[in-house]
C-alpha cells in the first residue's frame, strides 16, 4: 500500500494548519500517515481534508483535519500518536454503530436515549443538505442542531428518521435538550478577569454551549438587564450578567477573549457576542477589521446601554 501525500522538500504549514509550528506540523502528518499506512489505506491530503480510498475497513471516504489538528495542539506533541490513533479509531467504531441504527431508527423508544441537541455555527448547514439535518435558528451565527449522541460518535438526526416518531420538531428540540442537561454535568465557576466579574464554563464533552438553552434555570446568570454571552468553542462559555454600565466594560473585556478562544478551537462555535434580555437572544456582532475588531450592538442593545449610562448621570 502506498501513500498519496505529495511532499514536499520543504514542509510548509497551510492555513488550516495554522495553529503549528513547523515541526508540530510534520509530527501531526506523519502521525496520520503511520495510523493509515498501518491500516494498509491509501489516502491523500486535501485542503484539511484527508481523503481515503473507496471501500476502505473505516467506512468514510473523507476526513476533516481542522478540529483534530486543534485537538492535538492542545494535548500536546508527545500524544499526538495516541490521540489520532484514538480519534479514528473511534470514528471506525461509530461507522460500524450507525450501520445497526438504520434498522431500528424508527423506534422512538429504542433510540430515545441517544436524542440530543447540540449548538453549531450557522457555516455548518450551509455545508449539509437539507434532507441531512433538522436545525432551529437561535440568533446571528449560532444554530441548534438535533442529533443522536451516540458513544463514539454525534451525527444528525435526519427529517425521514423522525417520520415515524409522533413527536413534532418542537417536542424533539425540548426532549434532546433535556436529555444533554441530563447527561451532561455543566460547572460554574466565577472569574475576575480585569477587574469584571463573570461566570465560565469550560468542560470536555461538547455541550457546554447547551447551557443557553438552559439559562432560566439559573437565575444567578442573569442580571437585572439579562446577560452578555460568549460562546466561542464547544467546550467553553463565558456569561456576563448585566446589572449597570459596568457592561461596557465587561464588553471590553470579553471581545478579545472570545475572539481568541474561538480561533484557537477547537469545536469553533462564534467569534460574536450574544445579548439575553430573558425572552431570547440578539447577536451582537463583532468583526475584525484592518486588524481592529469592532462592535456593532442592536439597535435595542444601544437603546439599554444609552439607557445604563444615563442613570450614573
Amino acid at each position: 500500500m502506498f501513500s498519496l501525500f505529495k511532499r514536499k522538500k520543504k514542509s510548509e504549514v497551510p492555513e488550516w494548519a495554522g495553529i503549528f509550528n513547523e515541526q508540530e506540523y510534520i509530527q501531526f502528518i506523519n502521525a496520520i500517515e503511520v495510523y493509515f499506512t498501518k491500516k494498509n489505506i491509501a489516502f491523500e491530503l486535501g485542503d484539511g481534508i484527508l481523503h481515503l480510498e473507496e471501500n476502505n475497513n473505516i467506512g468514510l471516504s473523507s476526513l476533516g483535519l481542522r478540529n483534530l489538528a486543534q485537538s492535538c495542539k492542545l494535548s500536546g506533541e508527545k500524544n499526538f500518536k495516541k490521540y489520532i490513533s484514538g480519534h479514528f479509531d473511534s470514528l471506525a467504531r461509530s461507522v460500524e454503530f450507525n450501520n445497526e441504527l438504520e434498522k431500528i431508527v424508527a423506534d422512538f423508544d429504542k433510540v430515545k436515549e441517544y436524542v440530543g441537541v447540540r449548538i453549531y455555527p450557522i457555516d455548518y448547514a450551509s455545508v449539509i443538505p437539507q434532507d441531512q439535518t433538522i436545525i432551529k435558528e437561535i440568533a446571528g451565527d449560532i444554530i441548534e442542531v438535533l442529533i443522536f449522541d451516540f458513544p463514539d460518535s454525534i451525527i444528525n438526526i435526519r427529517p425521514d428518521h423522525t417520520e415515524h416518531w409522533g413527536l413534532s420538531i418542537d417536542d424533539l428540540f425540548d426532549y434532546g435538550t433535556s436529555n444533554m442537561a441530563n447527561k451532561y454535568s455543566i460547572e460554574f465557576f466565577e472569574d475576575n478577569i480585569n477587574g469584571q466579574s463573570m461566570w465560565l464554563i469550560t468542560e470536555d464533552h461538547f455541550f457546554s454551549p447547551n447551557i443557553i438553552l438552559n439559562i432560566d434555570s439559573y437565575p444567578h446568570l442573569i442580571g437585572r438587564y439579562g446577560s452578555v454571552i460568549g460562546i466561542p468553542h464547544r467546550h467553553t462559555v463565558i456569561i456576563y450578567p448585566i446589572n449597570d454600565v459596568e457592561v461596557i466594560k465587561g464588553i471590553t473585556n470579553l471581545i478579545p477573549i472570545v475572539k481568541g478562544l474561538h480561533d484557537e478551537g477547537p469545536g469553533s462555535i462564534s467569534s460574536n457576542l450574544f445579548w439575553y434580555d430573558g425572552n431570547g437572544f440578539e447577536e451582537l456582532a463583532c468583526k475584525n477589521e484592518n486588524n481592529k475588531i469592532h462592535f456593532y450592538p442592536t439597535e435595542r442593545f444601544s437603546n439599554l446601554l444609552n439607557d445604563l449610562s444615563n442613570e450614573t448621570n
